[in-house]
């Protein structure tokens, strides 16, 4: 059985008006216990979402310590409202 993650991020339309074209930052972890931590960095307009090519990038921050899996997570959905 393949085990899923259900993460949402939300860019209020407001906030893709005022900075259209501008990234967004999406923190994730997988659960309660941050076996994976991640962060998307997506460039948000009101026609297109770029993300940027730290997104599947792994390491450890050299400042912070903090081990991040960005390409344990990937977007599936985009949903308007």
């Amino acid at each position: 059985m393949v085990k899923v993650n259900i993460l949402f991020g939300l860019a209020h339309k407001k906030i893709v008006e005022l900075y259209d074209g501008k990234g967004h930052t999406c923190l994730m972890n997988n659960a309660a216990t941050f076996d994976y931590i991640a962060c998307k960095y997506l460039y948000i307009t009101d026609t297109t979402i770029v993300g940027n090519d730290a997104n599947n990038t792994t390491g450890t921050s050299s400042k912070s310590g903090i081990t991040y899996s960005n390409n344990y997570f990937v977007l599936r959905y985009v949903i308007g409202v």
